[in-house]
């Protein structure tokens, strides 16, 4: 029988460990880079009245922002403030809201908000949506926020923690073999 040497594990597996942890950093940074652009790209409205506005067929999220920018302009209200909202069709049939089963919040560049309204859209169009209140604030209608921070977390923690992983293993194998080496030397 052939005797195979007994040697360290392979450098080669801290390439692996790496790249699994590059590649879980990569997929953190685009999640977090998507969620930025989603909420630099909501429709806004500056609210208490009615406004019109077109939403996509689909799921969307209603957010008021106590922090935001609208056309130009600057506007920050109470973080907590309370108001009501309604969405009616141009033919003046409501539609349901409902509030949302998580509270999202974010913070991003001049932005900061939570989502207060959750819709299911069947036919994209235009739509009535009439907010409650007495000064001005800006809610944002978008969708896709939670999906992008499921991607920056659950997707980064997969290889990043494989990653770890196969490099805690390969450091104590290496090191259980050096000792070994010195203890029979």
């Amino acid at each position: 029988m052939l005797d195979v040497p007994d040697r360290p594990a392979s450098r080669g597996w801290y390439l692996v460990s790496f790249g699994l942890i590059g590649i879980a950093l990569a997929i953190g940074l685009t999640g977090w880079t998507q969620m930025r652009e989603v909420v630099v790209n909501m429709q806004r409205q500056l609210m208490a009245g009615s406004r019109e506005i077109a939403l996509a067929g689909g799921r969307a999220t209603i957010y008021y922002e106590h922090s935001s920018t609208f056309e130009n302009k600057d506007y920050a209200t109470p973080p907590e403030m309370t108001f009501s909202c309604t969405l009616k069709n141009l033919n003046g049939k409501p539609h349901v809201m409902t509030a949302p089963t998580v509270t999202n919040t974010y913070t991003s560049g001049p932005y900061a908000g939570r989502s207060i309204y959750e819709i299911d859209v069947m036919a994209p169009g235009n739509y009535t949506l009439t907010c409650d209140g007495a000064e001005p604030y800006v809610v944002a209608i978008g969708g896709g926020l939670g999906a992008w921070f499921v991607v920056a977390i659950v997707g980064a923690s997969m290889p990043g923690l494989a990653g770890i992983l196969v490099l805690v293993i390969l450091t104590l194998k290496r090191r259980r073999w050096f000792a070994r080496q010195a203890r029979d030397a």
